[in-house]
């Protein structure tokens, strides 16, 4: 959802009356609520712990109070939400989800807040915190905080690519103050850039890596949403709510009026990255500067970013990894649908102001006044023979298009992995399917991937290595089509709502049979009977490589990469009648 033209004007002032008892002035319009936390913080001795994965991105308050209570502020800017505060010694406020939640699944009460910062007191963000021997955990927000539940008798693990990880016990502590140091071998770090590798001593150009451990053990549909505010400067914009949607990448903002984006390498050739399994991953390079198009030429004018995924290691007895996961999603934010009672009162007074009379007649706002009132004594549509002679029902619901159209979402994710290697050969292969179901409520749409990579690599003489590697995908993606080819104005990924929806229309008819007459469009009944979208795709990458030293400091890399893809969409469009009239 894009947010656009939004009026904001802020003022606030805070005074601290004593320590542990502070009056807050605060007037604000339209603003997020990290903003409203980072003012009085500034102009208080509060401070706020949270998770930025918790607090809904689109979700702007109101406020005006005078000489309010901490209390009395809060309430008002988290009312209507699912989250919740709670003041622990010393003027923390920690920022937490649905606590009932949190409970009855089995999640422990305690809550740990900390800092985290490095050896020369900066704050570190973007540094995750995980509960050791599990995949629970937050990342630190841009003033190195951070808040999770723990038990006293669990280990946290905080980690950053470029400082070294260290394991802090739990041990009864709510609030921690920790100091990551630099990693001695960090300048000695191998990362990928153009064809080959350097260590990060001898990069002077704009270079990002991140490891794919920030890609496990998340419930992420493609690489895109996993790289979401993990690379300074990289913006990933997904192309929809759909389920099967992907991702796309931005890393020098404006590109062209043609559009364009960055060259995306996996494994050094051009693939599509939201096809891969981000749990074979190994590391992700963002090259950022021009230096990137000495390597790769005009294709490389708007950045480079390169995915290597995993391989074996020598010398390793065989490991064998298995995950798997299941999350619940929501939309973050659900737009709230005007009511019948404001829609017909709107309506009027429009109607008025154009120099006409009333929009509607004494006998709907009647039958729709005592329709909102007393909807279970009351009828939401309207017929009389003698009044409706064009045999058509007359509407006075009160319908919430938006319940009515959306429900919650899920993803299951499955990976198994084999690696291991002897003294001249190492090998890693997996195999990984991941099920999103999306969120119409009119419709059972998903989107079904896997995914089966092989890697073999095998060191033949002492100046002859030679390397194999297969990624196959197949993927299956079903949405409804829209209707009789788009005519009702929905598309299959574009989602339900419709400018023409008015809240006086049912769903359904007494009768049971979808609603819809005139030209105001039934979104529920197009999407359950108006036919599917189903687009299946094979992708093969095979590599063969040899990389060949025929003397001290010099060496050959020969590769050639075969890639049959297919890409098949069947599209119905299914002509359906709706129950316009109270007599067919």
């Amino acid at each position: 959802m894009k947010l656009s033209a939004v009026f904001l004007f802020f003022a606030l002032q805070v005074s601290a009356a004593n320590y542990g008892q502070q009056v807050l002035n605060l007037k604000a319009e339209n603003i997020s609520l990290p903003e409203v936390f980072q003012k009085i913080e500034k102009h208080s001795q509060y401070r706020f712990y949270y998770s930025n994965d918790i607090l809904p991105a689109t979700r702007f308050v109101s406020i005006n109070v005078q000489n309010a209570s901490l209390d009395e502020v809060m309430r008002k800017i988290l009312e209507g939400s699912h989250l919740h505060w709670q003041q622990l010694p010393g003027n923390k406020v920690v920022v937490t989800g649905n606590v009932a939640d949190s409970s009855s699944s089995g999640f422990p009460e305690r809550i740990v807040t900390g800092v985290v910062k490095n050896n020369k007191g900066e704050l570190l963000e973007n540094v995750s915190v995980i509960i050791k021997g599990s995949s629970t955990g937050v990342i630190t927000t841009a003033n190195g905080r951070f808040s999770l539940n723990a038990n006293t008798g669990d280990t946290l693990v905080f980690s950053l690519i470029g400082y070294q990880t260290q394991e802090i016990a739990v041990a009864g502590q709510e609030n921690m103050e920790i100091i990551l140091l630099p990693a001695e071998n960090s300048l000695n770090e191998v990362i990928v850039v153009g064809y080959g590798t350097q260590k990060k001593s001898d990069v002077s150009a704009a270079i990002t890596q991140v490891s794919g451990e920030v890609l496990e053990n998340r419930p992420i549909t493609n690489i895109g949403a996993g790289l979401q505010g993990v690379v300074p400067n990289l913006q990933i914009t997904p192309q929809g709510g759909a389920p099967g949607q992907g991702s796309n990448f931005n890393i020098r903002g404006i590109t062209s009026i043609n559009g364009g984006g960055p060259l995306i390498l996996v494994d050094g050739v051009v693939q599509d990255p939201n096809l891969v399994n981000p749990a074979d991953v190994a590391s992700v390079t963002v090259l950022k500067d021009g230096a990137s198009a000495a390597i790769y030429g005009a294709r490389a004018a708007y950045g480079v970013i390169l995915i290597t995924t995993k391989s074996g290691k020598k010398d390793q007895s065989p490991s064998i990894n298995v995950s798997s996961s299941y999350g619940i999603n929501d939309l973050t934010v659900r737009p709230k649908y005007v009511n019948s009672l404001t829609y017909i009162n709107y309506m009027d007074s429009a109607s008025i102001n154009a120099g006409n009379g009333l929009y509607f007649s004494q006998r709907i706002r009647d039958g729709v006044t005592a329709y909102f009132n007393d909807p279970a004594h009351n009828p939401y549509v309207l017929y009389d023979p003698s009044i409706d002679k064009t045999g058509y029902y007359t509407y006075v619901g009160n319908t919430d298009w938006t319940d009515a159209l959306y429900k919650s979402g899920s993803i299951l994710q499955n990976n198994v992995s084999l690696s291991g290697g002897s003294k001249n050969t190492s090998y890693y292969m997996s195999y990984g399917n991941m099920r999103q179901n999306g969120f119409l409520a009119s419709y059972n749409d998903y989107y079904q991937r896997h995914n089966i990579n092989l890697n073999i690599t095998s060191d033949v003489t002492k100046w002859l290595r030679l390397s194999g590697k297969i990624r196959y995908t197949y993927s299956f993606e079903d949405h409804p089509s829209g209707g009789t080819g788009g005519n009702s104005g929905l598309t299959a990924t574009g989602g339900s709502l419709k400018g023409d929806l008015r809240p006086l229309m049912p769903v359904r008819h007494p009768d049971g049979n979808f609603a819809g007459q005139g030209n105001f469009t039934n979104p529920f009944a197009v999407g359950a009977l108006g036919g599917h979208s189903q687009t299946k795709k094979n992708d093969l990458w095979a590599t063969a490589a040899a990389t060949i030293t025929p003397i001290k400091d010099l060496k050959l890399d020969i590769d050639y990469t075969f890639n049959p893809y297919s890409d098949n969409t069947e599209f119905t469009s299914q002509l359906f009648r709706e129950s316009c009239r109270r007599y067919l």
